[in-house]
């Protein structure tokens, strides 16, 4: 009879135990921090689209449609169209010198907000606006 190389002992040895433990939680723990960075990124993927539809509903409350004054498309923070939204509308004022040169246009900026007490995150839209026969924002 030959003797066994391992002398009668089977198995592994408490350092290889160690290792294979240590491999393993190191894997689990970047699995975990992987997880967590993609749920973050899908959750700040869905108010990013609830705030477009936010945008939307308060673009058909509030239309940018033809209007006496252009201060009229101003909108203060309607926060009632969307639970945690806010939306708002600003004509930004310009000044006129000569109503001859006034062009008329106008820069209009549509802002949707949501997180904590609206100091989270906002989209902003700017478009222009040509009101007839121009004039100055009071």
């Amino acid at each position: 009879m030959t003797p066994s190389r391992h002398n009668g002992r089977a198995g592994m040895t408490l350092i290889e135990v160690l290792l294979a433990a240590a491999l393993l939680g190191l894997g689990l723990v970047t699995l975990l921090g992987g997880l967590s960075s993609c749920l973050a990124v899908m959750r700040a993927a869905g108010e990013f689209q609830q705030a477009q539809w936010a945008l939307s509903l308060g673009e058909l409350a509030y239309p940018v449609t033809q209007v006496e004054e252009v201060e009229d498309l101003n909108v203060d923070g309607d926060s009632e169209l969307v639970e945690g939204f806010t939306f708002s509308r600003a004509v930004d004022p310009k000044e006129v010198e000569d109503e001859l040169t006034d062009d008329g246009l106008y820069i209009v900026r549509t802002r949707i907000a949501w997180g904590a007490g609206g100091e989270g995150q906002a989209e902003e839209l700017v478009s222009y606006v040509w009101h007839k026969g121009g004039g100055s924002v009071r």
